[in-house]
């Protein structure tokens, strides 16, 4: 990203945002845990068959209004400074990350998605989406075309990550992902701030 655009002439360089979730190994005690992280405006979100919960927090202008009580969520929506960002992954030399640590579940599934669909498609009608569709592929497409059919005014990605963790699993056969909370609950949910990672210059 840096060496496309270098901005040695005194223009911005470009930037590009970040998100994700991967299973780590949080030490002992700990053990697996699912981390989900980011960089900017794209967000991760839980699913657990009944609830989409944001897992991530914005890196941007609007995010910071809204934890100072300044704006509502609803209004940080349409303010005129929503596409502003304050973190950006080739801006500098490192980024700071956020990231949580997800206790394992018997079954889970996350959405990671850029904000060419969580601002253009509602919060409830992405999860009527992931409520209705057969399967993991068809609710990313029908997500990214609902995305497109609200303006699709930036570039839109879907990914959704189903996972049955086969070591966690009891014998119960109605163990199924409708029967499992995946919320995220702050009492287990453990926030991992301050991570700097480096970018190749």
């Amino acid at each position: 990203m840096r060496e496309l655009t270098p901005g040695d002439d005194g223009t911005a360089m470009a930037g590009t945002t970040v998100s994700g979730v991967a299973l780590v190994d949080a030490g002992e005690g700990s053990g697996v845990n699912w981390m989900a992280f980011n960089v900017g405006d794209s967000r991760v979100y839980s699913w657990n068959g009944r609830t989409l919960e944001q897992v991530t927090v914005d890196h941007s202008a609007v995010q910071e209004l809204v934890d100072s009580g300044l704006i509502l969520p609803d209004e940080a929506e349409v303010h005129p400074d929503r596409n502003v960002i304050t973190r950006a992954i080739g801006a500098h030399d490192t980024v700071e990350i956020d990231a949580w640590l997800i206790p394992l579940a018997a079954a889970q599934s996350y959405l990671i998605c850029s904000d060419g669909l969580s601002k253009e498609v509602p919060h409830d009608a992405i999860a009527d989406v992931l409520a209705t569709a057969p399967d993991p592929a068809e609710a990313a497409r029908r997500l990214v075309e609902a995305a497109l059919e609200h303006g699709g005014r930036d570039n839109v990605t879907a990914l959704i990550v189903e996972s049955v963790a086969a070591d966690v699993l009891d014998d119960d056969p109605e163990a199924t992902r409708d029967r499992v909370d995946t919320s995220v609950d702050e009492d287990t949910t453990t926030r991992v701030r301050g991570r700097d990672a480096s970018l190749p210059a």
